[in-house]
């Protein structure tokens, strides 16, 4: 069991509900001509990537939205819901994700234990 305090809760339900926007944000950084690639590579035969490795990390298959949807399937399993539906794009299901882990937050934050993993993630543990 994991009882984590209420700022806790409170903070990481913020840093959940803030997800989408950021989601969309990191998809801004993938654009052409976003000026926010990896820069020069000195030394390298290869060019460097046009964009940060870290943003196509979060935006990539196994990123984000899969870790909290696992997150998503792993809460509906102990408590014992229907799996969740197909909700359409990768923004279409985050916003899903989002809202079913914000609305089961007491539980989540009261005795869910990867809790302590999402809080890692975020720096607060």
């Amino acid at each position: 069991m994991y009882d984590a305090c209420l700022i806790c809760r409170d903070r990481g339900i913020a840093w959940l509900r803030a997800m989408p926007d950021l989601y969309a944000e990191v998809g801004g950084l993938l654009q052409p001509g976003s000026g926010r690639g990896e820069g020069h590579v000195s030394g390298s035969k290869a060019a460097p990537l046009p964009c940060s490795a870290d943003a196509l990390n979060l935006r990539a298959r196994s990123g984000l939205v899969t870790i909290l949807a696992s997150w998503e399937d792993a809460v509906r399993d102990k408590l014992g819901y229907s799996p969740a539906t197909f909700r359409g794009s990768y923004e279409q299901t985050l916003t899903g994700v989002v809202g079913f882990l914000v609305g089961n937050a007491p539980w989540i934050w009261g005795a869910f234990a990867a809790v302590g993993e999402l809080l890692r993630l975020h720096g607060q543990a």
